[in-house]
């Protein structure tokens, strides 16, 4: 009885919180720095914090909705990462939004599972791997390189 007292408190309190693994802030400076270092437009910066944001207003709510659903919030965790990616890396894994902070959304979540973690974070370097092989090949296409990873990065969040 006791547990499930406490864990509805941590729900309730959790729900007037932000329920988020990713800090949009930390791509808005890490994007401002290569906007000042001339790699990118400030329009791109402000695009993808946009959102990235949208993407963290529907992790909050699909959080808040799972409620103690276990299986509900482990569905929240790939949602969101596929949807970050996508926000601010533009389909790379090489991007703002890639292996490490896959990685790190998902071992913060709400009832975690760290072999599920773990498993997504291995399948994600392979996709880096493939990436940077297929972005170093004499004539890459650029594009489809990064359509690729984007897919395979997606792939790997659902394992």
């Amino acid at each position: 009885m006791l547990p499930s007292m406490i864990l509805m408190a941590l729900i309730a309190q959790a729900s007037a919180q932000s329920l988020v693994t990713y800090n949009c802030n930390t791509f808005q400076a890490a994007c401002a720095q290569d906007v000042a270092d001339g790699k990118t437009a400030d329009s791109v910066c402000t695009s993808r914090f946009t959102a990235c944001e949208s993407c963290a207003t529907q992790e909050h709510s699909c959080r808040v909705g799972a409620g103690e659903n276990y299986s509900a919030q482990l569905n929240c965790t790939p949602a969101a990462q596929i949807c970050y990616e996508q926000a601010v890396s533009g389909g790379t894994t090489l991007g703002y939004y890639g292996c490490t902070e896959a990685l790190e959304s998902c071992s913060n979540a709400p009832m975690t599972n760290h072999s599920f973690c773990a498993s997504q974070h291995s399948a994600c370097e392979a996709c880096q791997e493939d990436e940077q092989t297929c972005r170093n090949a004499p004539g890459a296409n650029q594009s489809l390189c990064s359509s690729e990873a984007g897919t395979c990065f997606e792939k790997a969040m659902e394992l």
